[in-house]
């Protein structure tokens, strides 16, 4: 497997295992989920939806972070009420293999 596939596989199947730890509800959206229905296509990113409430978004950014998503958890906690979503790059490096 090319190395770039196994460190996007590695970032899914490390934020499947601590959503599904963390009992927050989320779903896989763009070539990740088109993947599980048809041909897979490329891609370098991964598009995530997390029905989370107010009251659960502190723990739901601290649990993207600790999954090596960076972001700044006041501006996602603006983005998330303004627009009702925020971005943020994957950190490969600090997160895979570390806390599963």
């Amino acid at each position: 497997m090319h190395a770039r596939l196994e460190s996007l596989v590695e970032v899914v199947t490390t934020l499947i295992d601590r959503l599904e730890a963390a009992e927050l509800p989320y779903a896989f959206g763009g070539a990740i989920a088109l993947s599980a229905w048809s041909e897979p296509r490329a891609t370098t990113d991964v598009d995530l939806n997390l029905w989370v409430g107010d009251d659960e978004l502190p723990r739901a950014i601290e649990l993207l972070q600790q999954a090596g998503v960076e972001l700044d958890p006041a501006a996602a906690m603006r983005g998330a009420r303004e627009r009702g979503m925020f971005a943020g790059p994957i950190s490969t490096a600090t997160s895979l293999g570390s806390g599963r």
